[in-house]
């Protein structure tokens, strides 16, 4: 700052400081007084001049006063002056050329201004001169010199150029073009959704055909191996009879058969015909032989019961049972109910597998996996070796169709290939890795994460020439091993190289060949390895899950073993008014790793609270208690890199595709230096295991744009804060607004994060189902006012309640959960006073009656008392019972609240009591565990990696927005228009012409000289205000528009601000960058704005110059649209930005009153108020003098090099309105426009911007997840306190900003270019020479004019009198006294 200003002080010495003298009051009376007498002779410059001898040489007598003013005179009624003679005394005064631009014609008795289209280079022309093509003169010209392309000869107005036009039309042709191909869209996708309405029938019935279909070829797969089981089933039975005696034998021997027969009904046309040998038939009608000696010749009958109508078959008799299947039977009928008997050799209602491997057609490894798939789908997993009955019988065909998959032959796996490949494959033989997630063979039998893994698989094969460089990693399975089950630990091999895979880089950048690895794999690789893949799933599942395949190689310093959280004696206080309310009141409890646990409570009991003080975001209180992580006490705080908070609204980015979202969030808080290309295999495992990768590459979108449902989004919600990897992962409502089906797949992926990958869950979670609950490892139940009613085993919840004395039974049908909730409330009466109390249930079935117990109903009991059978006062019931039968009532209300209020007290009591006695063993499971390492604390990238980071998604989210960014340019572009359009071309100047005497023309008096000067000005003084106007008028509209645009930047992401700040991203790069993309998206504005100003406008200064100015404004107003947004509430910003841009850009720009640019210049705390605060201050003086600066001299706005005696401080244009007064250079004429504001508009900015960034740390730290500064600052001493040395180095550089604002507001720089004074009477006749040479080289001032004078110029305060007048009188213009 200082030697800017050091070096413009240095620019203006000897100019600025020589012209800018002040008057004193006396001179400036004498300069506006009407004295008749005039001096009669001065001093200039050691030269002696004779007013009277000049007003002679001036004036002649008229020869008649009957005849016109000749041409080039002016005249009185006596006398006429020479027009040319009055132009060279202005000169060889030296107050430049001022007079030029008039002339003289005959017949007129003053000065008159040259035309506009037409120049006048002298006084005494017939007829101005018509202006040249190309070129437009205004008036007052002496020869061409504004450039004007579109400007016939004699132009009387700036005409606008052809090119903008054309570049308007166009515009409109591709805005109609535009909006005739969005109407043919609309229309086209309107007709397609009319026919699809009318054609919906046909459209379902071809949909079901090609389900048919479908399902044909899977039973078509199935065939071989039904057929299989019915021939083992037989060879066994065989085995069995020759064993087994005796009718009871061969009885039960029957039961273990299976049959497998068609008849000619089928569904559809699926011919699923199967030829049996006749061995079979034999076996089957040795079998009929012995049940029938039992007289059981219905059994298989019952085996081949079609009443199910899914898997039986119609038998005549029990001889059918074993008959051979012809070829023209349609469809397969069985009987899995009696197949699960005939299987169940032991009898224990469970098959296991020993029962299962001798008889399914499947290898061991392909019936373990057809075991857990049934347990997975029965959702059973007290005995994953074990299948009971009901499983079975419900999903045996569906399991042994999806293991069939597991076994493929060479074809089958081509023709999986031929449907990933599709129609038009980018390159020939390779299928897209993104096709996987679409087919519809792999979906039916393999989950996104199973996918996923595959596709992981597929990339290291692809790669296999650079990972076989490395030590331990071998592949050589081949399919045909794989299909005999064989070799899976050396697939095991190949999976766990995945990670390092991502880890080393060994896919590369992402072009090319590599591109290709990572995106297709080829039919040979695919062919070759896809048998040997299943078969590794099969084998060892958690070799290929996503947390061997990421968290265990990418962070390889992570604790396999979880984070255990503990909380003793916890307790959240927050002020209300005076009081201190706990809205957690001493809760203990234990989260153990790798678990998930459930938060319930009614309404007030403190989950969100207690929530938030366990994940450390309750700092709108004072939190006590101790906390133990891995049985170290520590805080929450020191471990946030391993925490993850989904917060209950989905805060995510709609304009970001799914995988976007995912993957800019693990760019910001995955470890320094993690690769890219992990980072995308990270994003990929996460959405399959939430299951959203058949829409990553969807829109997330939001209530203006269409994306993804409440589930998915929901989903997404969460999987951007497991891109962090968190170990212990808290969430707050994940399921609210979902339907239960989005929940319970919600709640399944959280399960399976838990099992797969070791978080701890902890999740707030309202009114589940049965399912979800289920889910549960742990259960944390919270009465009113964030009291402990239960902290346990969820299975054990029920049991612990029926136990309580009194006792809490569930009634039948009731939901556990909502159940539960109603316990914690109090308002649920338990077991003991049942009997005297009527329970109104939510449904309106009645529950069954418990035993001992009496129902009671209130309607009858209502119309027995009004029969005077039954007297309800006498009747002993509860008040919460009735209370929706009665009308309100307070007083009954208040009863009410008294009695749940003493029901909670209760059961706060007997979970205390309940703790108390547990014994150690069972204590032990809410007791910390015994010190293991604590998690490591992840280092997050560099400011400059976050900084580029948020640059490319704020682009990419501006791109996404462009339609609505458009309209908004749109607008603010238009309101330039429009006001340029009305105001027209700029005015230059004023057609009048100086009402100047005959007397004052032609003095001989400098001062009187001067005098004139405003008159002669006038011309281009007037269309200064009607220019001001324009340039408030269009300022302060775009002002606003442009700051309602730009605050969206703040306001329309605050939410995923203050998301973002709490998972400890930089904030200083999140501003920066909003920074430079707002700046560059509203630049984009202002060009376009300006060049449509510019052309409408046809200014005479450059382009440059407007669109510098439009620049000027943009900053600032951009500037305080990020701070005013910060300093009001959230719901105000709109009308608070509006009115700071119409109010201060109105009032105090200097363009109105009451404070003018006067105002401004005379008064340095005005100066610095408007330059801050007004947004418009430098946009509307920089558009006016932009266009006065191309006048000529004689506009009196600007000065020639020779100019040494004009009054530039006093009588010069830019004084006379109050303009540009810190800037001598103003003064030289320019088309290049005018850049004084720029210095302090941009630093103003800075200024605003670097308050605005402060703000942003300190405001609404509590939606930051952060602690209040203040508290910051109290918790250390100030020189071992980070915030303290932080808010003291933003202070000091904050006041250095504005201090050098300030600085550059009032700084006065620049050189008017205007000679120095001569100082000799030799210099003041060459000077005087020069002048009158370069404009009149035949004139000649006369001798007389130039006599000498004494060898010293006396000194002001020796003057004592000039020719009688006294020193009081004398004028001092310049330093020179006349």
């Amino acid at each position: 700052i200082l030697l800017l200003h050091s070096r413009c002080l240095r620019y203006g010495q000897g100019s600025k400081q020589q012209y800018k003298t002040k008057q004193n009051k006396t001179s400036q009376d004498r300069m506006s007084s009407d004295d008749g007498e005039s001096n009669s002779t001065f001093l200039y410059n050691g030269v002696e001049y004779n007013t009277s001898v000049v007003s002679e040489w001036l004036v002649e007598p008229r020869n008649s006063t009957d005849e016109p003013c000749p041409l080039g005179f002016v005249c009185d009624d006596e006398n006429m002056a020479n027009c040319t003679k009055i132009r060279i005394v202005s000169l060889a005064y030296g107050f430049g050329d001022v007079h030029a631009g008039f002339y003289c014609p005959e017949g007129e008795d003053g000065l008159l201004v040259c035309p506009v289209g037409h120049y006048c280079p002298l006084a005494d022309v017939e007829e101005p001169i018509v202006c040249d093509d190309g070129y437009f003169c205004p008036h007052k010209t002496t020869e061409p010199a504004i450039k004007c392309r579109g400007c016939d000869a004699g132009e009387t107005e700036l005409v606008r150029e052809i090119w903008g036009w054309i570049l308007i039309a166009l515009l409109l042709f591709a805005l109609i073009l535009y909006v005739i191909i969005a109407r043919i869209r609309r229309s086209s996708s309107e007709l397609k959704e009319r026919i699809k309405e009318l054609s919906s029938r046909q459209y379902d019935a071809a949909k079901a055909v090609v389900r048919r279909r479908q399902r044909r070829k899977e039973l078509e797969r199935l065939k071989p191996k039904l057929f299989a089981i019915q021939k083992r089933l037989e060879t066994l039975l065989e085995t069995l009879q020759e064993t087994l005696q005796g009718e009871e034998t061969a009885s039960r021997s029957t039961r273990m058969s299976f049959a497998v027969q068609a008849d000619g009904k089928g569904l559809g046309n699926s011919d699923l015909s199967v030829n049996k040998s006749s061995s079979s038939v034999n076996k089957s009608s040795s079998v009929n032989n012995a049940s029938s000696s039992k007289g059981n010749g219905n059994f298989f009958q019952k085996m081949f019961n079609s009443s199910s109508g899914k898997l039986a078959a119609p038998s005549n008799s029990s001889s059918n049972a074993f008959k051979s299947v012809g070829v023209e039977s349609e469809r397969i009928y069985f009987n899995a109910s009696v197949l699960f008997d005939s299987l169940d050799t032991d009898g224990n209602g469970v098959l296991d597998f020993d029962e299962l491997m001798p008889i399914l057609e499947l290898t061991p490894v392909q019936v373990k996996e057809f075991i857990r798939r049934l347990n997975e789908l029965a959702q059973d997993g007290s005995d994953p070796n074990t299948v009971e009955r009901q499983c079975f019988t419900r999903y045996f065909l569906r399991v042994l169709q999806e293991t069939s998959h597991f076994g493929p032959t060479e074809q089958e796996v081509d023709d999986l290939f031929d449907e990933l490949m599709g129609e038009d494959p980018q390159y020939p033989d390779h299928a897209a890795f993104a096709s996987f997630f679409e087919s519809p063979t792999l979906t039916q039998f393999m989950s996104d994460p199973e996918i996923n893994n595959m596709i992981l698989f597929f990339q290291v094969l692809n790669s296999e020439d650079k990972l076989s460089t490395r030590p331990g990693v071998r592949f050589s399975m081949k399919g045909e091993q794989a299909r005999s089950g064989l070799g899976g630990a050396e697939a095991n091999k190949r999976m766990s190289m995945v990670a390092g895979a991502a880890t080393f880089g060994l896919f590369g950048g992402g072009g090319g060949d590599d591109e290709k690895e990572r995106k297709y794999v080829s039919r040979q690789v695919f062919c070759e390895h896809y048998a040997e893949y299943l078969v590794t799933m099969v084998d060892d599942p958690e070799a290929v899950t996503a947390r061997s395949a990421h968290k265990d190689d990418l962070f390889a310093d992570a604790d396999l073993m979880g984070v255990d959280l503990t909380f003793e004696d916890l307790s959240l206080t927050v002020s209300v008014g005076d009081k201190e309310i706990n809205v957690v009141n001493h809760v203990s409890g234990r989260l153990a790793s790798g678990t998930m646990t459930a938060l319930m409570g009614g309404s007030g009991a403190g989950k969100t609270s207690l929530l938030n003080a366990l994940c450390g975001r309750a700092f709108y209180g004072d939190v006590s208690g101790t906390i133990r992580i891995n049985g170290h006490i520590t805080t929450i705080e020191e471990h946030k890199s391993s925490t993850g908070f989904v917060p209950q609204d989905d805060i995510v980015h709609a304009e970001l595709t799914v995988r976007e979202n995912l993957i800019y969030s693990g760019r910001f808080t995955l470890p320094r230096g993690t690769p890219m290309r992990a980072i995308e295999d990270l994003a990929d495992s996460v959405l399959a295991n939430l299951g959203l990768s058949r829409v990553a590459n969807s829109m997330v979108g939001d209530v203006n744009r269409r994306g993804v449902s409440g589930g998915e989004k929901k989903r997404v919600n969460i999987g951007v804060e497991l891109m962090s990897c968190p170990s212990l992962l808290f969430l707050d409502e994940p399921t609210s607004g979902l339907d239960s089906s989005s929940a319970l797949l919600v709640m399944g992926s959280l399960k399976n994060l838990c099992e797969k990958q070791g978080v701890t869950v902890l999740s707030v979670i309202h009114q589940p189902r049965k399912a979800i609950f289920d889910s549960f490892d742990s259960l944390i139940l919270l009465g009113v006012g964030g009291n402990m009613v239960y902290h346990g085993p969820t299975s054990q919840a029920q049991s612990y309640f029926a136990r309580m004395d009194p006792p809490y039974s569930l009634p039948q049908g009731e939901s556990v959960a909502d159940w539960l909730i109603d316990v914690s409330s109090g308002r649920l009466v338990p077991d003991e006073k049942k009997s005297d109390v009527v329970d109104i249930q939510k449904d309106s079935q009645a529950p069954e009656p418990i035993p001992g117990d009496e129902i009671v109903d209130v309607d009858q009991l209502e119309t027995e008392e009004m029969d005077g059978q039954v007297d309800l006062t006498d009747m002993d019931y509860d008040d919460d019972v009735v209370l929706a039968k009665l009308a309100p009532s307070t007083a009954k209300y208040e009863h009410s609240l008294e009695i749940a209020k003493e029901r909670r007290q209760h059961l706060y009591d007997q979970w205390i009591q309940y703790y108390e006695d547990l014994s150690d063993e069972e204590r032990a499971i809410y007791l910390p565990p015994d010190e293991y390492a604590l998690p490591s604390a992840t280092t997050k990238p560099r400011f400059g990696a976050q900084l580029k980071g948020q640059l490319q998604r704020n682009m990419l989210m501006m791109w996404r927005n462009r339609v609505p960014k458009a309209i908004d340019t749109t607008m603010i572009v238009g309101a330039v228009l429009l006001i340029s359009f009305l105001e027209g071309t700029v005015e230059l100047t004023y057609g009048t012409s100086p009402r100047l005497t005959f007397e004052e023309l032609t003095t001989g008096n400098p001062i009187e000289v001067a005098k004139t000067f405003p008159e002669l000005f006038n011309y281009a003084l007037r269309p200064t205000p009607k220019m001001t106007e324009y340039a408030l008028k269009v300022g302060v509209i775009t002002a606003v528009l442009l700051g309602l645009n730009a605050s969206k930047s703040i306001t329309g992401k605050r939410l995923e601000f203050f998301r973002e700040s709490g998972s400890g991203w930089d904030i200083n790069a999140y501003f920066l960058a909003l920074n430079i993309t707002s700046t560059f998206e509203h630049t984009l504005q202002m060009i376009l704005a300006a060049g449509v100003a510019f052309w409408l406008r046809d200014s005479a200064a450059s382009g440059a110059s407007t669109l510098v100015n439009y620049l000027m404004l943009m900053w600032l107003v951009v500037s305080w649209s990020f701070l005013i947004p910060l300093l009001v509430p959230a719901n105000n910003s709109v009308l608070a930005v509006g009115f700071f841009m119409a109010f201060f850009g109105l009032l105090f720009s200097g363009g109105l009153e009451p404070v003018t640019y006067e105002t401004i210049y005379d008064n340095d705390v005005a100066a610095v108020f408007c330059g801050i605060i007004s947004v418009t201050r430098y946009f509307i003086e920089g558009m006016a003098v932009q266009e006065q600066r191309a006048l000529p001299q004689q506009s009196g706005f600007t000065v020639e090099s020779t100019s040494v005696n004009f009054p530039i401080d006093i009588l010069g244009s830019f004084h006379l309105v109050g303009m540009a007064q810190n800037d001598s250079s103003v003064v030289r004429q320019t088309f290049n426009g005018w850049y004084w504001g720029v210095l302090p508009a941009i630093w103003v900015g800075l200024t605003i911007r670097f308050l605005a960034g402060g703000v942003l740390h300190i405001s609404e730290r509590s939606k930051q997840a952060k602690r209040s500064l203040w508290s910051e600052v109290k918790k250390r001493p100030v020189w071992r306190n980070r915030a303290s040395r932080f808010c003291f180095g933003y202070v000091i550089v904050l006041i250095a900003m504005f201090l050098g604002a300030v600085v550059f507001i009032q700084l006065d720089y620049g050189s008017t270019g205007v000679r120095a004074r001569p100082n000799s009477t030799q210099e003041a006749e060459f000077l005087a020479d020069e002048i009158l040479g370069e404009n009149f080289p035949n004139d000649t001032l006369p001798s007389f004019l130039g006599e000498e004078g004494d060898e010293e110029d006396p000194d002001i305060d020796e003057v004592v009198s000039v020719n009688g007048t006294d020193i009081d009188q004398v004028d001092i213009v310049n330093g020179t006294a006349f």
